[in-house]
């Protein structure tokens, strides 16, 4: 039995409460974790089952992957790849051959598979969901504990490794620019750019590549406004784990730097198809609450 379901998107962006809020709705799959991110082996020994994940507080996110009968060969062919950015699924074929060849119903939940949905598709005739964030609340969301004084100086090291910065992104960005290096520089970015540059780029260009091949594209937000909408289908009973009011905000400084800066990627990203007129006319998005949720990028291809 093969994977079935792929939820992916970019880093804080949602997708560990969409992943848990599905497992809770679909306990016939066996639902995996990160299977690419550079740390999965660590991550999985250091969660038993019933263990709460330290940065989420969600419980048992973890636990699939010790109902495994393989999950030895899968941390020793893990251990052997580099799994920062993968642009062709032959980077991460054999991993996801040997999840592939399980005897069950899947559901992996990727933050870096945006360049292979398109190969994971036509691999595994698997369905593949993307999900997308308003970036300066992505960008917030990078450093928990401070999130509501974030700022556009703000170093990814702050209470991240000094390595990779906040959640890969130093690894990530550099693989980006040595594909997209006009393109990143056309935009007046480089190595030596402040990090909420580099991170923007890497937010585009990482979601404007997965919504062209995605089978379904979600924003968070209006998930969290009406979780009918998912793709696959939540529980009613685990709505109230998708509370709008939870989802971390960016101060408004932070918010209309990145909004001022970065208005044609964003509209590009995350406003194409809720624009009103005048917006469309100024060039400039409308602010998150101003946007129209009745009209949920939900079961569309926006690009």
């Amino acid at each position: 039995m093969p994977i079935k379901w792929v939820i992916n998107g970019y880093y804080r962006s949602g997708t560990t409460i969409i992943f848990y809020v599905i497992k809770k709705s679909h306990p016939e799959l066996i639902h995996l974790y990160e299977p690419l991110t550079p740390n999965m082996v660590e991550a999985v020994k250091g969660h038993p089952i019933g263990s709460i994940a330290k940065l989420h507080g969600l419980e048992g996110i973890y636990d699939d992957y010790h109902k495994l009968p393989n999950l030895t060969k899968l941390f020793e062919l893990h251990r052997g790849m580099d799994f920062i950015l993968p642009f062709s699924l032959i980077e991460v074929k054999e991993f996801l051959d040997e999840i592939h060849r399980l005897p069950y119903d899947i559901l992996i939940q990727p933050n870096n598979a945006h360049f292979i949905l398109k190969d994971l598709k036509e691999e595994y005739g698997c369905k593949t969901v993307h999900i997308i964030r308003d970036p300066a609340d992505c960008w917030a969301s990078h450093f928990p504990h401070i999130q509501n004084t974030v700022t556009p100086n703000t170093p990814a090291t702050l209470g991240h490794p000094k390595d990779i910065g906040a959640f890969w992104l130093y690894p990530t960005f550099n693989r980006l620019y040595k594909v997209f290096k006009n393109t990143i520089e056309s935009k007046g970015i480089t190595k030596d750019s402040k990090d909420i540059d580099k991170f923007m780029i890497t937010w585009y260009l990482c979601n404007k590549y997965a919504i062209k091949h995605a089978d379904y594209v979600f924003r968070i937000e209006d998930i969290a406004r009406n979780p009918s909408i998912m793709i696959p289908k939540i529980d009613k009973k685990y709505y109230n784990l998708l509370d709008s009011n939870k989802l971390v905000s960016a101060n408004d400084k932070l918010r209309k730097w990145i909004y001022d800066k970065y208005a044609k990627e964003i509209n590009e990203i995350y406003y194409h198809e809720t624009q009103t007129p005048n917006d469309a006319q100024s060039g400039k998005p409308p602010k998150p609450s101003t946007y129209n949720p009745s009209q949920p990028l939900a079961s569309t291809r926006p690009c």
